[in-house]
Protein backbone atom coordinates (compact mmCIF):
# COMPACT_ATOMS: atom_id res chain seq x y z
CA UNK A 1 0.00 0.00 0.00
CA UNK A 2 1.32 3.45 -0.93
CA UNK A 3 2.29 5.70 1.96
CA UNK A 4 0.31 8.95 2.25
CA UNK A 5 1.56 11.90 4.29
CA UNK A 6 0.50 15.45 5.07
CA UNK A 7 3.32 18.00 5.04
CA UNK A 8 4.37 21.54 4.15
CA UNK A 9 6.72 22.19 1.24
CA UNK A 10 9.18 24.98 1.93
CA UNK A 11 11.72 25.17 -0.89
CA UNK A 12 11.67 25.11 -4.69
CA UNK A 13 13.71 22.62 -6.72
CA UNK A 14 14.78 22.73 -10.36
CA UNK A 15 12.22 21.21 -12.71
CA UNK A 16 9.01 22.52 -11.14
CA UNK A 17 9.04 20.53 -7.89
CA UNK A 18 8.92 21.77 -4.31
CA UNK A 19 10.68 20.11 -1.38
CA UNK A 20 9.18 19.13 1.95
CA UNK A 21 10.11 16.75 4.76
CA UNK A 22 8.55 13.39 5.54
CA UNK A 23 7.84 12.34 9.10
CA UNK A 24 11.15 10.41 9.12
CA UNK A 25 13.11 13.53 8.12
CA UNK A 26 13.81 12.65 4.51
CA UNK A 27 13.35 15.23 1.79
CA UNK A 28 10.43 14.62 -0.57
CA UNK A 29 10.10 16.20 -4.02
CA UNK A 30 6.53 16.96 -5.15
CA UNK A 31 5.61 18.49 -8.54
CA UNK A 32 2.85 21.09 -9.09
CA UNK A 33 3.25 22.52 -5.60
CA UNK A 34 4.38 25.94 -4.35
CA UNK A 35 6.68 26.62 -1.38
CA UNK A 36 4.59 27.40 1.68
CA UNK A 37 1.70 25.10 0.80
CA UNK A 38 0.41 22.35 3.07
CA UNK A 39 -0.38 19.29 0.99
CA UNK A 40 -1.39 15.64 1.10
CA UNK A 41 1.01 13.52 -0.92
CA UNK A 42 1.31 9.89 -2.01
CA UNK A 43 4.86 8.57 -1.95
CA UNK A 44 5.71 7.08 -5.34
CA UNK A 45 9.46 6.49 -5.01
CA UNK A 46 11.60 5.94 -1.93
CA UNK A 47 15.36 6.21 -1.61
CA UNK A 48 17.62 6.12 1.42
CA UNK A 49 17.99 9.91 1.64
CA UNK A 50 14.97 11.23 -0.25
CA UNK A 51 11.60 10.36 -1.79
CA UNK A 52 9.31 11.53 -4.58
CA UNK A 53 5.61 12.05 -4.27
CA UNK A 54 2.41 12.66 -6.19
CA UNK A 55 0.21 15.57 -5.13
CA UNK A 56 -3.19 14.35 -3.92
CA UNK A 57 -4.63 17.49 -2.33
CA UNK A 58 -3.64 21.08 -1.58
CA UNK A 59 -4.85 21.57 1.98
CA UNK A 60 -3.58 25.14 2.43
CA UNK A 61 -2.88 26.75 -0.95
CA UNK A 62 -0.32 29.45 -1.61
CA UNK A 63 -1.67 32.94 -2.34
CA UNK A 64 0.32 32.67 -5.58
CA UNK A 65 -1.59 29.63 -6.87
CA UNK A 66 -3.52 30.38 -10.07
CA UNK A 67 -5.60 28.44 -12.57
CA UNK A 68 -3.39 27.09 -15.41
CA UNK A 69 -4.31 28.43 -18.83
CA UNK A 70 -3.62 25.19 -20.74
CA UNK A 71 -5.89 22.20 -20.22
CA UNK A 72 -2.92 19.87 -20.88
CA UNK A 73 -1.07 21.19 -17.82
CA UNK A 74 -0.18 18.44 -15.37
CA UNK A 75 -0.26 15.78 -18.08
CA UNK A 76 2.06 17.37 -20.63
CA UNK A 77 5.70 17.61 -19.61
CA UNK A 78 6.29 20.87 -21.50
CA UNK A 79 5.40 23.27 -18.63
CA UNK A 80 6.13 23.26 -14.91
CA UNK A 81 4.92 26.59 -13.55
CA UNK A 82 1.52 27.47 -14.99
CA UNK A 83 -0.09 26.97 -11.57
CA UNK A 84 2.04 29.82 -10.15
CA UNK A 85 1.44 33.56 -10.68
CA UNK A 86 4.12 34.85 -13.06
CA UNK A 87 5.47 37.42 -10.59
CA UNK A 88 6.22 34.58 -8.16
CA UNK A 89 7.66 32.37 -10.91
CA UNK A 90 10.37 34.99 -11.36
CA UNK A 91 11.16 34.92 -7.63
CA UNK A 92 11.26 31.11 -7.55
CA UNK A 93 13.58 30.83 -10.57
CA UNK A 94 16.04 33.25 -8.97
CA UNK A 95 16.01 31.27 -5.72
CA UNK A 96 16.69 28.03 -7.62
CA UNK A 97 19.67 29.59 -9.41
CA UNK A 98 21.06 30.88 -6.12
CA UNK A 99 20.64 27.49 -4.45
CA UNK A 100 22.40 25.63 -7.27
CA UNK A 101 25.33 28.03 -7.36
CA UNK A 102 25.75 27.68 -3.59
CA UNK A 103 25.07 23.96 -3.19
CA UNK A 104 26.48 22.54 -6.42
CA UNK A 105 28.88 25.30 -7.48
CA UNK A 106 30.15 25.83 -3.91
CA UNK A 107 29.93 29.61 -4.29
CA UNK A 108 29.32 31.65 -1.16
CA UNK A 109 26.84 34.49 -1.62
CA UNK A 110 26.86 34.49 -5.44
CA UNK A 111 26.19 38.00 -6.84
CA UNK A 112 22.87 37.38 -8.61
CA UNK A 113 21.04 40.35 -10.07
CA UNK A 114 17.26 40.60 -9.91
CA UNK A 115 15.56 38.49 -12.58
CA UNK A 116 14.35 40.44 -15.61
CA UNK A 117 10.72 39.50 -16.19
CA UNK A 118 9.43 38.90 -19.67
CA UNK A 119 6.97 41.52 -20.95
CA UNK A 120 4.88 38.60 -22.27
CA UNK A 121 3.75 35.78 -19.98
CA UNK A 122 2.51 33.65 -22.89
CA UNK A 123 3.25 33.32 -26.62
CA UNK A 124 6.82 34.55 -26.22
CA UNK A 125 8.91 31.74 -27.76
CA UNK A 126 10.27 32.12 -31.30
CA UNK A 127 11.44 28.50 -31.26
CA UNK A 128 9.68 25.27 -30.28
CA UNK A 129 10.42 21.57 -30.73
CA UNK A 130 7.71 18.92 -30.90
CA UNK A 131 7.81 15.15 -30.66
CA UNK A 132 5.41 13.27 -32.90
CA UNK A 133 2.51 11.21 -31.61
CA UNK A 134 1.78 7.75 -33.01
CA UNK A 135 -0.59 9.43 -35.45
CA UNK A 136 2.05 11.84 -36.72
CA UNK A 137 0.70 14.94 -34.93
CA UNK A 138 2.82 17.40 -32.90
CA UNK A 139 3.06 16.75 -29.18
CA UNK A 140 5.27 16.79 -26.09
CA UNK A 141 6.71 14.11 -23.85
CA UNK A 142 4.25 13.24 -21.09
CA UNK A 143 5.00 14.47 -17.59
CA UNK A 144 5.60 10.86 -16.48
CA UNK A 145 7.92 10.41 -19.51
CA UNK A 146 5.92 7.37 -20.67
CA UNK A 147 5.08 8.48 -24.18
CA UNK A 148 4.06 11.48 -26.27
CA UNK A 149 0.96 13.57 -25.66
CA UNK A 150 -0.72 14.77 -28.85
CA UNK A 151 -1.68 18.36 -28.03
CA UNK A 152 -4.55 20.56 -29.15
CA UNK A 153 -3.20 23.83 -27.72
CA UNK A 154 0.05 25.40 -26.56
CA UNK A 155 0.47 28.90 -25.15
CA UNK A 156 4.26 29.16 -25.47
CA UNK A 157 5.08 29.81 -29.18
CA UNK A 158 4.63 33.21 -30.77
CA UNK A 159 1.35 33.64 -32.61
CA UNK A 160 2.56 32.92 -36.19
CA UNK A 161 4.00 29.58 -35.01
CA UNK A 162 0.84 28.84 -33.05
CA UNK A 163 -1.24 29.27 -36.18
CA UNK A 164 1.10 27.04 -38.20
CA UNK A 165 1.90 23.99 -36.07
CA UNK A 166 -1.71 22.61 -35.89
CA UNK A 167 -1.59 22.27 -39.70
CA UNK A 168 1.28 19.78 -39.51
CA UNK A 169 0.77 16.05 -39.91
CA UNK A 170 3.64 13.69 -40.67
CA UNK A 171 3.14 10.16 -41.94
CA UNK A 172 4.63 7.77 -39.31
CA UNK A 173 6.48 5.70 -41.95
CA UNK A 174 8.71 8.68 -42.82
CA UNK A 175 10.74 8.01 -39.67
CA UNK A 176 10.55 11.61 -38.45
CA UNK A 177 10.98 11.67 -34.66
CA UNK A 178 10.92 15.38 -33.84
CA UNK A 179 10.23 18.63 -35.63
CA UNK A 180 11.35 22.12 -34.77
CA UNK A 181 9.95 25.52 -35.69
CA UNK A 182 11.78 28.84 -35.70
CA UNK A 183 10.24 32.24 -36.30
CA UNK A 184 12.53 34.68 -38.09
CA UNK A 185 12.31 38.31 -39.13
CA UNK A 186 9.17 39.34 -40.99
CA UNK A 187 7.46 36.24 -39.51
CA UNK A 188 9.45 33.84 -41.72
CA UNK A 189 9.02 30.26 -40.52
CA UNK A 190 11.72 27.59 -40.69
CA UNK A 191 10.57 23.99 -40.18
CA UNK A 192 13.21 21.40 -39.29
CA UNK A 193 12.33 17.70 -39.56
CA UNK A 194 14.68 15.40 -37.65
CA UNK A 195 15.34 11.68 -37.95
CA UNK A 196 18.20 9.18 -37.86
CA UNK A 197 18.14 8.44 -41.60
CA UNK A 198 18.29 10.40 -44.86
CA UNK A 199 14.81 11.57 -45.89
CA UNK A 200 13.56 9.77 -49.00
CA UNK A 201 9.76 10.02 -48.64
CA UNK A 202 7.40 12.26 -50.58
CA UNK A 203 6.99 15.72 -49.10
CA UNK A 204 4.19 18.23 -49.68
CA UNK A 205 3.96 21.54 -47.87
CA UNK A 206 0.94 22.61 -49.98
CA UNK A 207 2.51 25.90 -51.10
CA UNK A 208 2.71 27.30 -47.57
CA UNK A 209 5.34 30.08 -47.35
CA UNK A 210 7.83 28.24 -45.12
CA UNK A 211 11.32 26.85 -45.47
CA UNK A 212 11.70 23.14 -44.70
CA UNK A 213 14.91 21.31 -43.82
CA UNK A 214 15.51 17.67 -42.90
CA UNK A 215 18.42 16.94 -40.60
CA UNK A 216 20.04 13.57 -39.91
CA UNK A 217 23.51 12.41 -38.85
CA UNK A 218 24.30 11.89 -42.53
CA UNK A 219 23.35 15.27 -44.00
CA UNK A 220 21.15 18.34 -44.07
CA UNK A 221 18.55 18.26 -46.85
CA UNK A 222 16.71 21.36 -48.05
CA UNK A 223 13.16 20.32 -48.93
CA UNK A 224 11.72 23.79 -49.52
CA UNK A 225 13.07 27.33 -49.39
CA UNK A 226 16.28 27.85 -47.42
CA UNK A 227 18.21 26.04 -44.69
CA UNK A 228 18.27 29.12 -42.45
CA UNK A 229 16.30 32.15 -41.37
CA UNK A 230 17.31 35.60 -40.14
CA UNK A 231 16.69 36.95 -36.64
CA UNK A 232 17.34 40.39 -35.24
CA UNK A 233 18.89 40.55 -31.77
CA UNK A 234 19.63 43.94 -30.19
CA UNK A 235 19.85 45.56 -33.59
CA UNK A 236 22.06 42.87 -35.17
CA UNK A 237 20.86 40.65 -37.99
CA UNK A 238 21.84 37.03 -37.38
CA UNK A 239 21.55 34.04 -39.69
CA UNK A 240 20.22 31.01 -37.81
CA UNK A 241 20.62 27.56 -39.35
CA UNK A 242 18.34 24.58 -38.87
CA UNK A 243 21.14 22.02 -39.03
CA UNK A 244 24.81 21.37 -38.53
CA UNK A 245 25.92 23.43 -41.53
CA UNK A 246 25.31 26.88 -42.91
CA UNK A 247 24.55 27.35 -46.60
Amino acid sequence: MSKIEELTVDNAAYGGESIGRLSDGRAVFVPYTIPGETIRVKITEEKKRYARGELLEVIEPSPFRVRPRCHHFGICGGCHYQHIAYKQQVVIKRSILKDQLERIGRLANPPIEETIASPKIYNYRNQVQFHLSGGGKPGFILADKKGVLEISECHLPEEPLNKFWPLLEIEPQTGISTLGLRLGMDDDILLALNSSEVFDAEFNIESLPVSVVHTSPQEVQILAGSSYTFMQVRGRKLRVSAGRKNY
